[in-house]
């Protein structure tokens, strides 16, 4: 198991950002590592300005066999609220790969995010409904024009850690 540090999640955006000389590239890797800073804060308001996220956001999930699709702003800022009350908005990146584009940024890691285990148990999976765990997912994320609009998370594997 890795040791997880919650400042060391945007290393790999930041890496990219020292690399990147083209103006529009380092927007929007900026606005990237800003609204995952955000995330992690639970500051997911912030996330919904007009400058951040595009005007009809789509994400993607595919947890545990289960596919859900968020469709439109109030769906999405609601998983967003719910993970920020629920202290769920805690994610750790391992071995990130990023590109970045004219049109969009692309990124593929091993996501490991705290989750409640109530969660777990209404996707199917045995844990106690009363703890937190940490539940991991390859995911690949993209981002166009500087505002995140379309997240995939790809299947789950869940690492038990009862705190």
């Amino acid at each position: 198991m890795p040791e997880f540090g919650i400042r060391k999640t945007n290393i790999a955006v930041e890496r990219l950002l020292e690399a990147t000389e083209n103006p529009r590239h380092r927007y929007m890797l900026e606005a990237y590592n800003r609204h995952r800073y955000l995330e992690m804060a639970g500051r997911y308001k912030e996330i919904f300005e007009p400058e951040m996220t595009v005007e009809h956001p789509v994400y993607r999930f595919d947890f545990f066999d289960q596919k859900l699709t968020l469709d439109g702003r109030e769906q999405v800022e609601a998983v967003y609220r719910e993970w920020t009350e629920t202290d769920q908005c805690v994610f750790y990146a391992e071995s990130e790969e990023l590109a970045v584009g004219d049109t969009m940024i692309v990124s593929r890691s091993v996501l490991s995010q705290q989750t409640l285990g109530a969660a777990l148990v209404e996707a199917g999976v045995e844990a106690d409904a009363n703890a937190m765990y940490l539940s991991r997912a390859r995911i690949a994320s993209h981002d166009r024009r500087g505002r995140v609009g379309v997240r995939h998370l790809g299947p789950a594997v869940h690492q038990a850690r009862a705190s």
